[in-house]
């Protein structure tokens, strides 16, 4: 099992219990990210294609898809995280068992308790990939807002004293001219 959190893949022989993780010692379906692979129902379609109305939270549809030339593909539908219903094809890198997938479906079968597991777990690598690339998507943002949080951090800590700075000046050098003119003999504009 993959931890959620820090995403350890658990060894056959561990010293802590089967739902701690052993390296961040979480609880596993403590975590928000866990889904046990119970709460996914397996249902085979024959003969029929859902649409996608039809297909409802955790629940993984398996049907046969013709897609070129009357040759059938098994596919796969569930909605992901994000409410929207995503459709995967099985190919061969993806499960081992697709030809007695296939059999299955072909002949109105049972499937066997491997090949759910073997589904479920595509299911979640595809939802774990899913979270990777918005992961990477988030930390993109946070880096532009960083910059733009730097940009303005230069903006106050270096330009906004420099003006500060000149306008003291300012003020110095106007109320210096000022008090020097009540004295007319110094002042520059001496009107006599």
């Amino acid at each position: 099992m993959k931890c959620p959190g820090c995403k350890y893949i658990r060894k056959r022989i561990e010293t802590v219990p089967e739902w701690q993780c052993p390296k961040c010692g979480i609880a596993y379906n403590k975590h928000p990210d866990y889904i046990p692979k119970s709460h996914f129902k397996v249902i085979l379609m024959y003969k029929k294609y859902p649409k996608d109305d039809q297909v409802k939270v955790n629940r993984i549809y398996v049907y046969l898809r013709r897609i070129q030339f009357d040759i059938e593909h098994i596919q796969i539908a569930f909605v992901n995280k994000n409410g929207s219903v995503s459709r995967i094809e099985l190919s061969n890198e993806l499960i081992e068992n697709k030809a007695e997938i296939f059999q299955i479906l072909s002949t109105n079968r049972k499937l066997k308790k491997n090949h759910k597991n073997a589904i479920i777990n595509i299911i979640l690598k595809e939802t774990e990939s899913n979270e990777l690339t918005e992961n990477v998507e988030r930390k993109k943002v946070i880096r532009y807002r960083a910059k733009r949080i730097n940009q303005k951090d230069f903006y106050i800590r270096t330009v906004l004293p420099i003006v500060g700075i000149i306008i003291i000046l300012l003020l110095i050098y106007t109320a210096y001219r000022y008090y020097m003119c009540l004295d007319w003999d110094f002042c520059y504009f001496n009107p006599y």
